[in-house]
């Protein structure tokens, strides 16, 4: 008996082996590799235009806020200085504003293509924080054009 399980172990263990390096694959093959390749490929090739159609909607979208987060920036700094600043549009694409300091943006370089225009040249707003005009301002690109409203009060919508 002793004899037939010594004989046997070399067996078993071989066996055990066998199955161990059956059994226990560990990463992927080519054929896996170059199937998911191909699956991200054609996802790419699907999802790369229809991101690039929608990047002038959100350049527009962003111009828009961006425009009217400046206004009410300069509201909010004429309040908390107790002064009057004043926003100008030196050309179609820059916001000028005039207070304790002198800022300029150009949402050129924050939003390619975008421009805008103001049925007003001067903002002013008063340290109580209204406005001493209402203008419409509109930023337009390819994909359509947004409106910031601002009232005599000081206070802005965007549609």
């Amino acid at each position: 008996m002793n004899r037939s399980a010594a004989g046997e172990r070399p067996i078993v263990s071989i066996r055990r082996k066998l199955q161990l390096k059956v059994f226990n694959n560990r990463g992927f093959t080519l054929g896996e590799m170059l199937v998911v390749t191909a699956v991200f490929g054609i996802l790419a090739t699907i999802a790369v235009p229809q991101f690039l159609a929608v990047q002038p909607r959100f350049r527009l979208d962003g111009a828009a806020r961006q425009v009217f987060s400046e206004l009410m920036s300069a509201r909010m700094k004429a309040v908390n200085e107790n002064t009057t600043y004043t926003v100008t549009f030196p050309n179609n694409h820059t916001i000028q504003i005039v207070g304790s300091a002198t800022r300029t943006v150009d949402l050129q370089t924050l939003y390619t293509g975008v421009t805008l225009s103001s049925n007003q040249a001067t903002i002013q707003f008063t340290s109580r924080g209204t406005a001493d005009v209402a203008p419409t301002i509109t930023i337009t690109n390819s994909a359509g054009s947004k409106t910031v409203l601002l009232k005599i009060t000081g206070s802005a919508t965007i549609s």
